[in-house]
């Protein structure tokens, strides 16, 4: 609401002086006023959409990190209460569909050229599996 107030108060102080020169009927330029107003609204809730996204995704990463052996435990097998949580935080609604096809992609989720990938690096392979099969 602050962006919105902020906003608004500009189009005030200067709607007068950029529209209304000429216009003894429309001192304020209230027709800009009305019309910035709602484009604020559409750019807030989208920066609000990207910030649960960002959540959801710091989240997960949070959870990964804390999990992270068991979570490699649980899809090498295809089930798991940590497996299911992870499927919740991401929004997965079809678990099963998600640990057979974790299960079918552990190793490139979990390692490369033999070595354990890092936390990040497995965040990033859930988060693009998700985006891929589950979006």
């Amino acid at each position: 609401m602050k962006k919105v107030f902020k906003i608004t108060l500009i189009a005030t102080l200067l709607t007068p002086s950029l529209f209304a020169h000429g216009q003894p009927d429309n001192p304020l330029g209230m027709t800009t006023m009305v019309t910035l107003a709602p484009t604020v609204y559409v750019s807030n809730a989208s920066s609000h959409a990207k910030g649960a996204r960002g959540q959801r995704k710091a989240e997960a990463q949070e959870f990964i990190e804390n999990n992270r052996e068991s979570l490699e435990v649980e899809v090498a097998q295809g089930e798991g209460e940590k497996l299911d949580t992870l499927a919740t935080l991401y929004k997965v609604e079809d678990k099963k569909e998600w640990r057979s096809g974790l299960q079918e992609n552990y190793e490139k989720i979990f390692y490369k050229k033999d070595e354990p990938k890092s936390s990040f690096e497995v965040t990033g392979e859930l988060t693009l599996f998700v985006e891929k099969y589950f979006k």
